[in-house]
Order: structure tokens, then sequence, then C-alpha cells
């Protein structure tokens, strides 16, 4: 598995490719048709009018500033921007959910999977990413389907242009006793990603984002990444970084 598209046009591509099944099973079986504002045909119906004026909103942009750097959103950018992202999202999560309840599987993940790409759309055009969760959900299934260093390192490259635009609420941390939050999830599956990448440089950015925001979890970050040192044979390149880190936040007599 690849990475998934980063552009809106694959994402409406992939989004009508795996909701097909869905769509077929809801018009084959009248008992699984929902006329209501949640029926697949709608989410579907709803996603391409969505695609085309998020399209509008780059185009709009290419028109007014050619080949010059993008430029400071304004503040009626960025509410577009967002909400307008935060919907897309919302939308790839109601399809996937139907294919999920239709025993569609692999549809399901596939769907669920686009909310990362729409999530780094967000990010590049000035937008603050809202429906985190969903997001979280998407980038651990990328990951688990990742194995060489080169696809991780873009997928780490990637995830910190979403941490980059994660919405104030969820940097301030609020439900920090709950260890589910998505903010710490997508902070430790980013610490983890960039281990995978074999790049000393991700490592060190995604774990410095892990003692500065979470210096409650640094300590047990850490130990259990120098436990997986050994028992994934990690390259002694790898394995610098993580005694570093591991050093300055934990006791020395557990390191060894």
């Amino acid at each position: 598995m690849k990475l998934p598209p980063l552009n809106l046009a694959q994402i409406l591509e992939g989004f009508r490719e795996h909701s097909a099944a869905v769509l077929d099973l809801t018009d084959e079986f009248s008992d699984l048709h929902d006329d209501t504002a949640q029926s697949p045909a709608l989410v579907a119906e709803a996603m391409a009018r969505l695609v085309d004026v998020l399209q509008r909103i780059e185009r709009d942009h290419s028109d007014r500033c050619g080949d010059l750097p993008f430029r400071e959103p304004t503040r009626n950018d960025t509410l577009d921007v967002s909400e307008l992202g935060e919907y897309g999202i919302s939308l790839l999560a109601e399809m996937s959910a139907h294919a999920t309840q239709l025993g569609l599987d692999d549809d399901a993940r596939e769907l669920q999977s686009l909310c990362f790409p729409m999530a780094v759309w967000i990010g590049r055009h000035g937008g603050e990413i809202r429906n985190l969760g969903q997001v979280v959900n998407a980038i651990a299934e990328s990951a688990k389907q990742l194995h060489e260093p080169a696809e991780l390192e873009h997928l780490s490259r990637c995830i910190t242009e979403v941490i980059d635009a994660v919405a104030p609420k969820f940097r301030q941390d609020p439900d920090n006793p709950d260890p589910g939050r998505p903010w710490r999830a997508l902070l430790i599956s980013h610490g983890n990603i960039a281990t995978r990448s074999y790049s000393p440089h991700l490592m060190e950015q995604a774990f410095e984002l892990v003692v500065h925001y979470l210096p409650g979890d640094a300590r047990s970050f850490f130990l259990e990444g120098m436990g997986q040192m050994d028992a994934l044979d990690y390259p002694q390149h790898v394995r610098a970084v993580m005694q570093r880190f591991a050093d300055q936040w934990c006791d020395r007599k557990t390191l060894h």
C-alpha cells in the first residue's frame, strides 16, 4: 500500500472507487436504502460538490498569486478552508461507516484513510484541522500498511504538516487525563513513525514535540522506544537518537 493521494482529484477518485460498492448495495436492497440526509447516495453527491468548491479555492489562489509563494490567508479564507475541510472529513467518515455496516471492510478502511490527505490539504491551504479523531485513525491505518523507510519518511513529513494545522483547542490539551485523546495519539504515533523511517532529523523533530506537549508521557515513550531498539534490530544511527533522548528523560539504570 502506498500513501493515500494528496490532491483533490485523486481524493475524489478514491472516494468514488471505494463508495461504489456501498451505493450498489443500497440500490440493490431496498431495506438498506436510506432517503435521509445521511444516505450513501446523498453523501456521494455532497462529496462531489464539495471537491468542486475546494478546487475553485485552489484555482482562485492560482489566478491571484500565479507562481508566487502561497500568501498568508485572511481570516475569511481560513474559516472557509477549515469549515469546508471539516465537512469533507465528516463525509468521508460517514461513507466509511456505511461501508462498515454493509460488511465492506476493505472499502471502509480505504475511505477512512482518505481523511488523512484531506487534512493535509486543509493545512496546506491555511486552514485548521478540527475533526482530529478521524484524521488520527486514518494515519494509524496508513502506518500499519507501510514498511519501507522512504514511505514512512514521507508519511512523517505529511504528519508534521497536519500537526502544524491542528486547531488550538486540541493543542491546549483540555482532555489531558484521557490517554486516548486524539492529540496525544497523534504525537505518539508521529514519534513511532519517525523512528520507523530511520531518519534522525525526523526523529528529533517528532521527539521534541512529544517532550514539549506531552512531558508526562516522555519517560514511558522513550523507555518503550529503547526496548524496541533491540527487539526490532534498529540500525545504530537510529539507536543513537533514541538513546540521547532516553538519557535525558529516563533513569540511566533502567536503560542498560
